[in-house]
């Protein structure tokens, strides 16, 4: 059985692109890259430890469970920022709001 060629993957995503584009919600797109793909872009030691739940007006909340991971993350999250909008190759996100797990 033969593979499908990485390209053919490459453009299905350009074609999602340019449709969020056209309806003008590619940037909610992107950040649901984010969401999706969270421990490809944070690697998994974070992400046993963090939780991305949502995005609003770029900025990224994220549920992280301890407060000495909060505190590390806190002291790494331009660095992160960084990660994020290089993954999504774009500026689309501009803070990360670490907190407590709800309930």
């Amino acid at each position: 059985m033969t593979q499908p060629r990485r390209e053919n993957f490459t453009r299905i995503g350009s074609l999602f692109e340019d449709y969020f584009r056209q309806i003008g919600m590619f940037q909610r797109y992107k950040q649901g890259q984010v969401l999706a793909y969270w421990e490809e872009v944070v690697g998994e030691r974070v992400a046993r430890h963090t939780t991305p739940t949502s995005c609003r007006d770029r900025i990224l909340f994220v549920e992280v469970d301890s407060p000495t991971w909060m505190n590390e993350l806190q002291y790494r999250k331009r660095d992160i920022v960084t990660q994020i909008n290089r993954f999504l190759n774009g500026s689309f996100i501009k803070d990360i709001r670490f907190v407590a797990p709800r309930g």
